[in-house]
């Protein structure tokens, strides 16, 4: 039974021929490796930002490495911190972020040191640094990993405002690496939850933190912020106290109600006082009335008893109104009123009022006596005095009722005002049960929320180691892929198949030139005299190999010879057996070629439409890589190790695949033996043999463990 023979099913002999090339390729490394032996610290490095590092690196056993080729890469070969070789710095390929920051340390070379100064450390620079050295064909490398931390500012303590019954107080740190811890601390040394915490990181890569905190009267003594990093074990601390008057406003109900009591007290005071006052002087006027001495020619009230006459003698006879006055000499008269007439005796009804005595009238019967007979001019003035004494009299009447009015309307504003304050006692007595349950309610739930805040806090930092723990192993996922993707990379780039290749003169265009072996050609500017075949190319400058491949994985190296120029043109790749030769051809895949090309300084891959690509420098040896199993085709620069292109899912099955070449003005190719040998030789001379693609290769025992 014969096995599947084609592209789509690779035989076992591909297989066997495979394994063989990468056993060799092993072996050889292996043997490389044993002449040359590199050794790092074998610890972490710590060191600060800002300042400078060493990190180190020495041959074992220790000899002179001025002759060797040192390389301090991070985790690629393109991702290169310093380079050295041929006695010198190459610094053509290091990485932006370290120009000017390297060092190697020339006075340990002579003695295997291969130390590296990093000057002015950033946040950045931390990780994994790998030290590559080269003899020939020996190999080898040691790792040092780095730590970075830095130790910010003092915490800065501002006060935000009033909040949820309390004072907002804000911590601010900044200056830190990696990522700090931000904690409150009371008197006591007790750990506070925080409302809230925030980072950001400067364009140096350092974190700055601010945590927010609601201090309550409850707290007592001052209040620390400690911004605390675990790495480097060190923190910083900063204090503030609050004083009681600041919390008083934090409860504004509270001083409402204060407010409020003191201003009823102030204006019961004020009433009762006010009150008294106006009773006092309804007193005082009441005894000023009664207490008053009779002004002369005065009409006064006789109240009760007899009436004495100013001679000193009763008055008896005669019957009428009497009404007492006060004489000039001090005596006293009682003129008659109508139908009475003087030196006359009679019974007389003396009527009176007085309003302290509800306007009773009683009547008195007294003896008048005829004292002096009193001449007319003097009855009249007695007459005119009697009536300016009555009307004195009734305006002193009311005067009297109208402070009796006011006295009585006064007693009742006081009895209204003690209702008030009544009531307003049993109110503020409510008042003051209701703010005694109100704090007790507050007191129990400040103590719920901070036992809910203390378990979130807890929760939150639960979290977060969870989350760290999450982060390191994602990082040392990360770290892991890219070593299985850099051991399969560098597996990759190690020649499946490598085969020789020659050119077919008979697609040759008739502008180029062929050498004898048919390993080279060059582009003429006069055409050659040979016969116009249907298997020559007729208007594209193009040649064909002479092997084709169905099935398995190989690959060839093409060489560019002369100097780099950007009036040179060229384009290497592989074509379909069938391609069109005559006319004008599509150079894509589309038209059956793919290839990569450089015109006049720029590179690009030929797909429709073509791709630029950008690389750091345009490489003189490419390795092509032919995988019909997979359908593609690989592009990989001989200089470095660098992927130029891939073409991937390519229709490459159903039929031969072959070499093509394509030149423009000035351009010469050849193609070169493939022989595995140490990875990316530095180019000496015009065309040494070439190496085999790749990047840094890991040791044998690194490799079998892997």
């Amino acid at each position: 039974m014969g096995l599947p023979w084609g592209c789509g099913c690779p035989s076992l002999t591909g297989h066997a021929r495979g394994l063989l090339t990468s056993l060799v390729t092993l072996l050889l490394l292996q043997l490389g490796s044993a002449q040359l032996r590199v050794e790092g610290p074998g610890q972490l490095l710590t060191a600060t930002v800002g300042q400078d590092v060493v990190l180190p690196c020495h041959l074992s056993p220790r000899r002179d490495a001025r002759s060797l080729e040192v390389r301090w890469i991070r985790r690629t070969v393109s991702e290169t911190v310093h380079h050295y070789h041929n006695g010198e710095d190459v610094y053509g390929e290091q990485m932006g972020a370290y120009a000017g920051r390297t060092e190697l340390a020339r006075d340990g070379l002579s003695a295997g040191s291969l130390d590296l100064r990093i000057t002015g450390l950033r946040p950045s620079d931390e990780g994994r640094y790998v030290c590559i050295v080269k003899d020939g064909d020996a190999y080898d490398e040691a790792t040092v990993d780095l730590e970075v931390s830095a130790t910010g500012t003092d915490p800065h303590l501002s006060l935000g405002g009033y909040e949820a019954g309390g004072i907002q107080v804000l911590c601010r740190s900044a200056g830190w690496y990696p990522l700090p811890q931000l904690l409150w601390r009371d008197a006591r040394g007790q750990h506070l939850p925080s409302v809230s915490q925030t980072h950001s990181q400067d364009q140096e890569g350092l974190f700055e933190i601010e945590g927010t905190i609601i201090v309550t009267g409850s707290v007592e003594g001052p209040l620390s912020c400690v911004v605390r990093s675990s790495r480097i074990q060190q923190e910083r601390e900063s204090s503030l106290h609050i004083t009681a008057p600041f919390f008083h406003n934090a409860q504004p109900w509270k001083v409402a109600l204060a407010l409020v009591l003191v201003l009823l007290a102030v204006s019961i005071g004020l009433a009762v006082y006010l009150f008294r006052k106006k009773v006092a002087q309804s007193q005082e006027r009441g005894e000023s009335l009664q207490s008053l001495p009779p002004v002369p020619g005065e009409v006064v009230s006789l109240w009760e008893g007899l009436g004495w006459v100013g001679c000193g003698g009763l008055c008896a006879g005669g019957s009428g109104v009497l009404e007492e006055q006060l004489e000039p000499d001090g005596g006293f008269s009682f003129p008659l009123n109508k139908g009475a007439k003087l030196g006359k005796s009679a019974f007389i009804n003396l009527k009176s009022s007085h309003k302290q005595q509800s306007d009773e009238k009683f009547s008195l019967l007294i003896l008048l006596c005829f004292c002096f007979p009193f001449p007319a001019e003097q009855a009249a003035e007695q007459d005119e005095y009697s009536a300016n004494a009555a009307e004195q009299s009734t305006r002193l009447e009311e005067q009297a009722a109208e402070l009796v009015r006011k006295d009585r309307e006064l007693e009742q504003q006081a009895v209204e005002l003690a209702q008030k304050d009544s009531r307003l006692a049993q109110k503020d007595a409510r008042l003051v049960e209701l703010s005694a349950e109100l704090v007790e309610k507050d007191a129990s739930l400040v103590h719920q929320s901070a036992r809910l805040k203390e378990q979130a806090a807890e929760l939150l930092k639960k979290d977060a180691k969870i989350k760290e723990q999450a982060a390191g192993l994602v990082k040392k996922d990360a770290e892991f892929a890219e070593q299985a993707a850099e051991l399969a990379w560098r597996k990759f780039l190690i020649p499946q198949n490598p085969v020789k290749v020659t050119l077919d003169p008979r697609t040759a265009h008739p502008q180029l030139a062929l050498s004898q072996d048919y390993r080279s050609v060059r582009w003429e500017s006069e055409l050659q005299k040979v016969h116009n075949t249907r298997e020559r190319f007729d208007n594209r400058c193009c040649v064909l190999g002479r092997e084709e491949f169905r099935e398995g994985k190989h690959c060839w190296l093409v060489e560019v010879v002369g100097e780099r120029g950007k009036h040179h043109s060229w384009a290497v790749g592989v074509a379909r057996a069938s391609v069109k030769r005559k006319g004008e051809i599509n150079m894509s895949p589309e038209g059956g070629i793919w290839a990569v090309q450089y015109n006049e300084g720029q590179l690009m891959s030929l797909t429709s439409p073509p791709t630029p690509l950008s690389l750091s420098a345009v490489p003189m040896r490419i390795w092509v890589c032919l995988d019909c199993t997979q359908g593609q085709v690989s592009f990989i620069s001989a200089d470095n190790g660098v992927e130029i292109f891939t073409f991937t899912a390519a229709s490459l099955k159903g039929e031969n695949i072959r070499p093509w070449l394509w030149l423009g003005t000035n351009a010469q190719l050849c193609l070169r033996n493939s022989t595995p040998q140490t990875l990316s030789p530095v180019l000496e001379g015009s065309c040494p043999s070439p190496g085999t693609p790749g990047s840094p290769l890991p040791g044998p025992a690194e490799a079998a463990q892997k």
